[in-house]
């Protein structure tokens, strides 16, 4: 999902893993994918962030087949000015399985400026957003409008040797009391 932000030139992307509850994805139900996530993500920005479009890869075993979706969605709240786009919210997602190759993260760009303190920490009335994102983000699949999808996922990267293990059904995303940062990536 690309989200960017008024008078910069930013286009921050959002990747979210996805089992699909069907054999393929409608462009509809891409539309209300991108409608539920954008709806469950707007409280945490203003209305100077937009949440863009959505490109969707479905398959690995071949050529992936695409379904691509726009948005006009801005963000629900009014605050003065963010924190530079590297650092972010961070959701955890959380599987079944302990270890590090079935760990997730969501970065969530665009935090508000007086949203943390100097050590990083999130304000109380930020954690709470944050927290009732995740919430919105863990009713999604399998929710109404029919968005497609039966679960999220953490997707693995192909080993050394070998093939890329199954993606690892996420039980639930999980909000952290931190910031993150993360380097910038630039689109390709």
């Amino acid at each position: 999902m690309k989200v960017n932000q008024d008078g910069t030139g930013h286009v921050c992307v959002m990747t979210f893993g996805v089992r699909l509850a069907g054999t393929g994805l409608t462009g509809t139900q891409a539309m209300n994918l991108l409608a539920a996530i954008a709806n469950a993500t707007r409280t945490l920005w203003d209305n100077t962030i937009h949440i863009a479009s959505m490109h969707v890869l479905i398959g690995n075993d071949g050529p992936p087949m695409a379904v691509d979706a726009s948005s006009s969605i801005v963000g629900s709240r009014t605050f003065t000015s963010t924190l530079p786009p590297n650092v972010t919210w961070l959701l955890k997602r959380i599987t079944a399985f302990a270890g590090k190759q079935y760990r997730g993260r969501l970065y969530i760009p665009f935090v508000p400026d007086a949203g943390a303190d100097n050590a990083g920490r999130l304000s109380g009335t930020e954690f709470t957003t944050l927290s009732a994102v995740a919430a919105a983000l863990n009713a999604i699949p399998g929710g109404t409008p029919d968005t497609g999808i039966s679960s999220w996922v953490v997707l693995h990267r192909v080993p050394k040797t070998g093939t890329a293990p199954a993606p690892t059904n996420v039980t639930t995303y999980l909000p952290e009391l931190t910031v993150a940062t993360q380097r910038r990536r630039l689109e390709r």
